[in-house]
């Protein structure tokens, strides 16, 4: 999705050089991202409510993108819509935390591939949206090259923190934190037929 994206922004930006197309280009990505990330949080979550609040998230979020698109000037960046979208997401990112810590758990935290997920999109969607409010402001050249490079740094860390995850160990029973005791283990019963008891 994000190749797709990139290739339809330089398309719209370098190629056509049609700002109100590249500024809905940029739109519809934030749509997508925020799509795909809240179906994630709805598989990873275990309480019903919240998993409900994520899913129906989706449309209210859709439709106020659209709207502010429409009803601002399409030919300038706005950025509500993405301020909006970090926001949602840290809150998510926040709430599988609070979750994790409350689940007993039969191996660490950090060996959870969907832990360092969560981990590295923290820090981008932190880093982005203190990003994406300071883009509006009229600052110095110096500024904007300054935010630029903190942006680069942000996007590469959740790279290289999406890369790590990869080598995590997950649980080799299954995913879930419950504790599976086997079938065939003998807990001292109560049988005169048990050699232990006698």
């Amino acid at each position: 999705m994000l190749f797709v994206f990139v290739g339809l922004v330089f398309l719209a930006r370098n190629i056509l050089k049609d700002p109100p197309l590249h500024y809905l280009t940029l739109r519809l990505f934030s749509l997508c991202e925020y799509t795909i990330l809240a179906l994630f949080f709805y598989n990873v979550f275990r309480s019903k409510l919240v998993r409900n609040i994520v899913r129906f998230s989706i449309i209210p979020f859709g439709l106020y993108a659209i709207l502010d698109y429409i009803f601002n000037d399409t030919k300038s960046f706005n950025n509500h819509s993405h301020i909006i979208s970090c926001l949602l997401l840290i809150l998510f990112i926040v709430y599988y935390f609070y979750e994790k810590m409350n689940a007993v758990a039969i191996y660490p935290l950090y060996q959870s591939i969907i832990f360092w997920i969560c981990v590295g999109l923290f820090l981008y969607f932190a880093g982005s949206f203190f990003f994406f409010i300071f883009t509006t402001t009229k600052a110095d050249r110096e500024f904007s090259i300054l935010m630029d490079i903190i942006y680069g740094f942000v996007v590469i860390l959740k790279n290289v923190i999406l890369s790590v995850s990869l080598f995590a160990s997950e649980n080799s029973e299954g995913s879930d934190d419950a504790l599976h005791i086997p079938i065939d283990l003998d807990l001292d019963e109560l049988s005169l037929t048990n050699p232990k008891n006698l």
